[in-house]
């Protein structure tokens, strides 16, 4: 499987704003616009909605992917990253 991952936002600025429901667009390289929406939970959760997907990021210490692993979110150095499978 061959994985395109994209650097999003920070994860400390995330967490620092009190809205517990933030909708953002960013230009994935050879994908174009898209819709990113970032979803407070309990504590510092966050639940990233992704392609129609929702994704927890690094829950159980792992990073998730769609069950037909078609895209997936991840936290590294500091950053959300989402994912897209391209031999999906």
């Amino acid at each position: 499987m061959a994985w395109a991952w994209y650097q999003i936002k920070e994860v400390t600025e995330t967490l620092k704003n009190s809205v517990p429901d933030e909708t953002t667009e960013v230009d994935l390289e050879n994908i174009g616009i898209e819709t990113i929406r970032f979803i407070r939970g309990f504590g510092e959760s966050v639940g990233i909605i992704f392609k129609g997907f929702l994704l927890f990021p690094n829950m159980n210490s792992r990073n998730p992917f769609t069950k037909n692993d078609e895209v997936g979110a991840m936290i590294k150095d500091g950053f959300y990253w989402v994912g897209i499978n391209e031999d999906a």
